[in-house]
Order: C-alpha cells, then sequence, then structure tokens
C-alpha cells in the first residue's frame, strides 16, 4: 500500500493493540534484510508476547500516518547485553523499522 503524505506523520507510544502492525512491520524488515543477503535479525524472532510486554513497559514507539502504523522503534535506558559499560544517561534504539511501502 501507497500511503501519500496529506497527514502529519505522529510518534507516540505503543498500545497492545498495535502489537500486530509492529510485528507486521518487523517482519517485513526481517524478509527485506534476509533477501537482501543481510543477516540482522532472524527470520519471525519476534513474539506477539514479547512485543506486548515491551510495550506495556513504555519501550515501544509508533511512527503513525492517519490511522496507518508506518514504523516502529524502541527505546531503552540501558542495555546490559551490548552496552553494559555506558552510563546510565544512555538512550538505546532498538528494532528501528519502517513499512517498504
Amino acid at each position: 500500500m501507497r500511503i501519500k503524505m496529506t497527514q502529519s506523520l505522529i510518534i507516540q507510544l505503543a498500545q497492545p493493540p498495535d502489537a500486530d502492525a509492529i510485528l507486521s512491520i518487523l517482519n517485513e524488515a526481517c524478509d527485506w534484510l534476509t533477501a537482501k543477503g543481510i543477516d540482522q535479525w532472524t527470520p519471525r524472532r519476534f513474539s506477539h508476547e514479547r512485543t506486548v510486554a515491551a510495550i506495556e513497559r513504555g519501550e515501544v514507539y509508533v511512527a503513525k500516518i492517519g490511522t496507518e502504523t508506518v514504523g516502529t522503534l524502541r527505546l531503552t535506558w540501558e542495555d546490559e547485553t551490548l552496552w553494559s559499560e555506558w552510563p546510565e544517561t544512555a538512550g538505546y534504539v532498538h528494532l528501528l523499522a519502517v513499512g517498504r511501502a
């Protein structure tokens, strides 16, 4: 689906009903990366349960044009796995993806 930019882009905290749209965008990004030979995200690695849990923690944002969800990202204030040595004042963007349309 092609989206015309006749409406403003809105970034907002995701809500649990946004989970399916978020997973669709992430899985589309996985498929695109895989098709390009980029081994970054394993296809279908994202679960509905983990997505909803991250939404409920207030970590997930969606980008919308009108009612259409066109992008997503996860913002956390710590990342012990990858950046444990960095100060607590840092923010970490994960799972940044936009719909291909």
